[in-house]
């Protein structure tokens, strides 16, 4: 199948090219000659990477490639809140039958970032879109009324678990007096997934064990990291935390979060919580919000209320003190997050598409 995949970003064939030779390089720096072609990042250009080993990507910022995207089987689009990604969905579909299957970001952040005033011009998008792959299994229903003539599936972004994994440490040779923070997060403005209960949380745990500290990731930019700081200075936390920019290749925050003894996300965004998919390769036992999905699969002992930071504490210390508890709770995560590996990723998104296009004969929408 050849696969042609439409990112709500710029340059995405140079990103997407540019990550995968950073990857490689940076693991033969490491010498680690195993998975040097076939690394699969838990991203959305990774969608069409485990259906064509050579997709044509192609970035909203830039005209349609026409005499290209004629020779290929399906389309993938990154059904983005602003008006350009649906417009250019809308322009090839009038131009081209393409078969199209479009995947879903964070359901909440779609909507409250969306510019309603181009509403109708989502739903239209919807009409030219045959099959629509959701990252949370638990909002298929939503997107079936958003997209009653599609296909919606249960898509999420696939993890390369036994590479990933053959990064993880044992326990020992672990740092226990060091938390990872949630996962990489914009500090402010209207996209800010700023789970504030989790140092929250964090504050109450140094309280009943005052020789921890934390490390936390931001978006790129000094403005996120003060921002950082002055929650933290808020908190009376700030000497306990340590503040990291996201790290690339991928394989350099994985050295840098592999330490961490035990982790704590609370977040309440409707994500797909790649953290916790990289925690669990990683064996790093998560406290985690119960609202996400992906934290029940994977960590069902340890998920709370999104607000309930005092038993987000007590699991905290539970898992520094009781090590059998510990290794429970890891070798579930370690099982569970091969849902999510590459074969079972490709195998949903192949029977998903099947359906979808034995379906697409009956839809009365076409170009």
């Amino acid at each position: 199948m050849k696969v042609a995949i439409l990112l709500n970003r710029n340059y995405a064939s140079y990103r997407s090219i540019g990550k995968n030779i950073l990857n490689m390089g940076y693991q033969m720096v490491k010498g680690r000659f195993a998975n040097l072609t076939g690394v699969v990042l838990p991203e959305y250009d990774s969608f069409a990477k485990i259906l064509d080993s050579n997709p044509f990507y192609m970035g909203t910022e830039r005209d349609v490639d026409w005499e290209a995207l004629r020779g290929y089987d399906l389309l993938i689009w990154e059904w983005g809140w602003t008006e350009t990604p649906p417009r250019t969905l809308i322009t090839i579909r009038k131009n081209l039958d393409i078969p199209t299957l479009a995947f879903t970001g964070a359901l909440d952040r779609f909507w409250r970032e969306l510019n309603y005033d181009c509403l109708g011009l989502h739903l239209e998008a919807v009409q030219y879109t045959d099959m629509v792959g959701v990252i949370l299994k638990d909002t298929i229903p939503f997107y079936k009324s958003v997209c009653p003539d599609a296909h919606v599936f249960h898509m999420p972004v696939p993890v390369d678990v036994n590479n990933f994994y053959s990064y993880s440490l044992s326990p020992e040779m672990k740092d226990h007096k060091t938390v990872l923070l949630t996962a990489p997060t914009q500090f402010q403005g209207i996209s800010s997934q700023l789970p504030i209960t989790t140092y929250l949380a964090f504050k109450d745990v140094l309280s009943r064990k005052n020789d921890l500290n934390g490390i936390c990731f931001t978006y790129y930019g000094k403005d996120e990291e003060a921002r950082a700081r002055g929650v933290f200075q808020s908190l009376g936390i700030s000497e306990r935390i340590e503040i990291q920019p996201f790290l690339r290749p991928i394989f350099r925050y994985f050295e840098k979060v592999n330490p961490c003894y035990i982790g704590i996300n609370l977040s309440h965004s409707l994500i797909q919580a790649r953290i916790a998919l990289i925690s669990a390769c990683l064996g790093i036992p998560m406290v985690v919000s119960d609202d996400i999905e992906t934290h029940t699969l994977l960590y069902p002992f340890t998920t709370v209320k999104w607000y309930d930071t005092a038993r987000a504490a007590d699991l905290c210390l539970r898992l520094l003190e009781d090590r059998e508890f510990y290794n429970k709770v890891c070798t579930e995560a370690l099982e569970r997050v091969n849902y999510y590996n590459i074969d079972n990723c490709r195998k949903r998104m192949l029977e998903g598409i099947e359906l979808g296009l034995s379906l697409r004969g009956k839809r009365e929408v076409h170009p």
